[in-house]
């Protein structure tokens, strides 16, 4: 009985072959008999609508001649399955459309053990194989600059590692930070800063050439394996390369953007064996050029790792002392100078550490401010600070003014006034006792947000001091704007005046200055630093408001403060 396909619109709406080799005329899928050849002899219609292959186009074709050449070797071991007695076999392929494009198909084809005739059903998974191979690709690849992602260059790099060890080769890994990116998403918003990171993907591939191992990490930083690399000075050589290139501006969107980078070079096997390890020291390498300066190479050093092997463990062993309680406030008194009576303490922060004692804040500090640790530390110092003022006043000791340091990162928080009424309002402290300590260098980096904030801290009653005074460059266009009380010094200029001060010295002319100017806009000055009776009597000449130094009192623990206050003042 010769084999026939219905009319259209006859016959039952099932896709697979019925058993006489009659096709279901409503079916989508691909329907379709091959001989004992894999021949095909018999189509439905749909492989003309979907391929654009008339039924007698495909009289005479093999199976495996229509499928995308990549997919025939499994298309083939599928269909040897079927010869050799498997009854139904299962496979996905791509079917080369009359118009040169793919198409994917789900295949399952069962032979007739009688006739020897395969009865193939093939269903379009073309939309699922595509979001299939997107997710593959997002899952590999950066969608922004299409580089490979972090995910997929850490299995090259280990990659890398394997072919370089067996080759007894070398390589450099760089890892290339951009500098301060973060303005460009700011002030331009994220879709140019987008934009800039494909023109840098871009100039990096022109530069390095397409076959190089060249990844985008996330954010700004990118990765770069240099192959062949014999020494540290050919590897700063060769990015320094890429430095130069990067200063070049972007042209994004009709105008000019100027960026920098800064690479942190290691290398194998001399800065690891390991992918992980050289990754590691390659970081170091970059963050340490950020902390000197950008806009540079710099190569691992082992020094390097220790001291991030230090800082870590330093903020580890942070992390636990805020759980433990372990640090404290000490107290150092401020003496008003004429009348020689204590009227204020600066309150500085101690780590009172289980196995090292006392440690200073010299020794953590840059660690904190490295890490969002210096939030806690300054929430907790704050507000004990008052809390310990309070206790003080209705402990029946008379009120003193309580200096708290401020960070520059506090200082431009957003939330710095509302921070400070909060501890205000936890401890029961009056604002008028409260006085807030802001570097000059810290006022000029934003001279009229700076006088916003200072102005909402005085409506709220909070006093402001400008602590290290003369360092920060600030003008007395910009002092008379600052709603600020006092002026401190620093201490630099009162150890230039040595232990005995020549009243004709230049280190003397300039303290005269400086008082005469601040007296004159009606501030009042500290002097701090103070060490020796010369300093002491110089200053008084000076008629200098207040003065704070190791002549007077170490800073001191909470219990200990009220008899060193009673010595002073009773000397």
């Amino acid at each position: 009985m010769p084999l026939r396909i219905p009319p259209e619109g006859t016959g039952p709406p099932a896709s697979p072959p019925t058993h006489d080799g009659r096709f279901a005329s409503l079916s989508l899928d691909l329907l379709c008999i091959i001989d004992e050849d894999d021949a095909i002899i018999q189509t439905n219609r749909v492989w003309l609508d979907a391929l654009g292959y008339p039924t007698e186009e495909l009289g005479s074709s093999l199976f495996i001649d229509l499928c995308w050449t990549e997919d025939r070797l499994a298309v083939a071991d599928a269909l040897a399955q079927l010869d050799a007695g498997t009854p139904s076999v299962r496979f996905d392929c791509r079917l080369i459309g009359r118009d040169g494009e793919q198409h994917w198909y789900a295949w399952q084809i069962t032979r007739d053990p009688q006739n020897g005739l395969g009865y193939g059903i093939g269903r379009d998974i073309s939309v699922q194989k595509h979001t299939e191979q997107m997710l593959a690709y997002q899952t590999h690849y950066d969608v922004v600059t299409g580089l490979p992602n972090r995910y997929l260059f850490h299995n090259r790099l280990d990659q890398e590692v394997i072919a370089a060890r067996a080759a007894a080769d070398s390589f450099a890994l760089c890892v290339i930070d951009l500098d301060r990116f973060n303005q460009i998403n700011d002030a331009l918003g994220h879709a140019i800063g987008d934009e800039v990171l494909a023109f840098v993907a871009l100039r990096l591939r022109s530069l390095v050439g397409s076959h190089a191992l060249l990844a985008r990490m996330g954010g700004d930083e990118f990765t770069l394996i240099l192959r062949q690399i014999q020494s540290p000075e050919e590897a700063i050589a060769r990015a320094g390369r890429i430095l130069a290139v990067l200063e070049q501006p972007f042209p994004v969107r009709g105008q000019e953007l100027f960026i920098s980078a800064s690479i942190g070079v290691s290398l194998f096997p001399r800065d690891g064996q390991d992918a992980m390890t050289l990754l590691k020291h390659a970081d170091s390498a970059m963050y340490r050029v950020k902390a000197t300066g950008r806009s540079e190479v710099g190569i691992f050093e082992p020094s390097i790792g220790a001291a991030a092997r230090w800082r870590l463990d330093i903020e580890q062993q942070m992390r636990r002392a805020l759980s433990l309680d372990q640090f404290e406030l000490h107290f150092q008194p401020l003496l008003d100078l004429p009348s020689r009576k204590v009227v204020a303490v600066e309150s500085l922060i101690r780590w009172r550490h289980p196995d090292q004692g006392v440690i200073m804040p010299g020794d953590f500090i840059s660690v904190a401010e490295e890490t969002n640790l210096i939030e806690h530390l300054f929430s907790w110092g704050l507000v004990e600070a008052c809390r310990r003022a309070v206790v003080w006043q209705r402990a029946g000791r008379r009120p003193l003014r309580m200096a708290v340091n401020i960070s520059a990162r506090q200082f431009e928080r957003a939330d710095l006034v509302e921070r400070v009424a909060e501890a205000l309002l936890v401890s029961g402290l009056d604002p008028r006792w409260l006085e807030l300590e802001i570097t000059e260098s810290m006022l000029m980096r934003d001279p009229e947000g700076s006088a916003v904030r200072i102005r909402r801290l005085h409506v709220l009653g909070v006093r402001v001091a400008i602590d290290d005074f003369g360092t920060g460059y600030s003008s007395l266009a910009y002092l008379q704007r600052f709603p600020v009380e006092r002026l401190k010094i620093d201490r630099s200029f009162i150890w230039a005046l040595g232990s005995e001060p020549d009243p004709e010295s230049s280190a003397a002319a300039l303290l005269r200055a400086i008082t005469a100017m601040a007296h004159s806009l009606r501030l009042k000055i500290v002097a701090e630093g103070v060490e020796s009776a010369g300093q002491h009597q110089f200053l008084a000449g000076l008629r200098c408001d207040e003065v704070q130094g190791f002549f007077y009192a170490r800073p001191t623990s909470a219990d200990a403060l009220w008899d060193v206050i009673a010595k002073i003042e009773g000397s």
